[in-house]
């Protein structure tokens, strides 16, 4: 049955403003970050330099899978050679030679602050790397990929407790405090961490499909089924100690949503045509948790919240991506408008409030009075791969919807 015009229209609607979005200001915004050593820890909303910010193994794996995934998707060679000169910054100053794995801070001169292997940055480099290889072709950086696919097998996956912990030192040996950041509860398993493991696995399956990660594909999905959704069923569980019980039970919308249509993303690349039969209602679930609990009238994703309390009238720059992106996958799961239509409500949003059309890029997110967030706009946990991300997302679902 062909689409009706008025739903065609509204689709190239979404879809055209969120690509001059992507290409005309997140992707030039972060050549701004290159220096000739490296790369800028952070700057402010109005540009300026955030001082003494250190460079993290988060914001660069993201930006070399962005660039990655740019020039993979446009074939600009300007996307190749930003993400050629990440990708030798990473694997020369992040890389252990001796242990193995990525360091998880750099001075703004270069130099190892901490070089403990916190494995959700793993996964962000197992991610970033698999991308670069479909983009060039370039195999040292399959290698690299599987390198540190096999270290995160060996040392991050515990069989005692069936799950991936949190964080190890330099030499993969235990660590007392294995907190994301300081805002995290000291977990030694976490759904944040196991979400970015599946996105990872994902993205390497897709590069280069090897048994080892189809079953690692199936063992990590498997533990987010039944270990991370929280027992209603309909949203994840945050912090876990080393026999899943929760530490919390705050609500995370972005997660939520995010975690949506990265399990039906995983469920798709692995085929199981039962497990995705099982697996749709419980994500249409999860994307109606959302919008009926999660979700602001403006069209604005809530942060994390208590149960039995309001979500605060803050917002992050990331979840509202990640709402668009899940939004979206719902309905071209269903072809339901309510979908469609919170999928351009979180868009209105970000268009309005979320993007500085002003300097660029996206603010981090905006204050309960309104005002923008004044945190780096880019630095260690912001760069360019959720709203970048939902970039690419949009346009190719998009095209994908109105091919079919």
């Amino acid at each position: 049955m062909a689409l009706p015009a008025t739903i065609r229209d509204r689709l190239l609607l979404l879809q055209n403003p969120v690509e001059q979005d992507l290409l005309g200001n997140i992707l030039p915004f972060w050549f701004r970050l290159k220096t000739k050593t490296g790369f800028l820890g952070g700057l402010f909303n109005d540009l300026t330099l955030a001082a003494r910010v250190p460079v993290s193994l988060v914001m660069v794996s993201r930006i070399l899978w962005t660039y990655s995934r740019a020039y993979r998707k446009i074939g600009d060679p300007q996307f190749k050679e930003f993400a050629g000169e990440v990708f030798q910054f990473l694997t020369r100053a992040f890389l252990d030679k001796q242990n193995g794995g990525y360091a998880w801070w750099l001075s703004p001169e270069g130099a190892i602050l901490d070089s403990k292997k916190q494995t959700y940055g793993q996964a962000f480099v197992v991610y970033a790397l698999s991308e670069y290889f479909m983009a060039t072709g370039e195999r040292d950086s399959l290698v690299l990929a599987w390198d540190l696919f096999d270290k995160i097998e060996e040392h991050c996956w515990r069989e005692d407790c069936s799950g991936y912990w949190e964080a190890l030192d330099s030499e993969w040996g235990a660590l007392g405090d294995v907190r994301l950041s300081d805002k995290d509860l000291n977990a030694p398993l976490s759904m944040n961490t196991h979400l970015h493991i599946m996105e990872a696995y994902a993205n390497l399956m897709l590069a280069d499909r090897r048994q080892s990660i189809v079953c690692a594909g199936r063992k990590i999905l498997d533990v987010v089924i039944k270990r991370i959704l929280h027992p209603d069923g309909n949203r994840f569980g945050l912090f876990y100690d080393a026999d899943w019980n929760r530490m919390t039970d705050a609500v995370s919308p972005g997660h939520d949503i995010e975690g949506s249509w990265l399990v039906w993303e995983m469920a798709g690349f692995l085929g199981d045509a039962e497990q995705l039969q099982q697996l749709r209602p419980l994500v249409l679930e999860m994307v109606d948790r959302v919008l009926r609990e999660g979700c602001h009238s403006n069209g604005s994703i809530a942060i994390e919240y208590e149960p039995g309390s309001r979500p605060g009238t803050a917002t992050d720059w990331w979840p509202q991506a990640e709402g668009v992106v899940g939004f979206l996958n719902a309905y071209q799961m269903t072809l339901d408008e309510q979908y469609l239509c919170a999928c351009e409500r979180t868009w209105a949003y970000i268009n309005k409030y979320i993007i500085d059309h002003v300097h660029g890029e996206w603010y981090a997110g905006r204050q309960v009075n309104g005002q923008p967030m004044e945190i780096e706009k880019a630095g260690p946990w912001k760069a360019c791969y959720h709203n970048g991300r939902m970039g690419f997302e949009v346009i190719e679902r998009i095209e994908s919807i109105l091919k079919e």
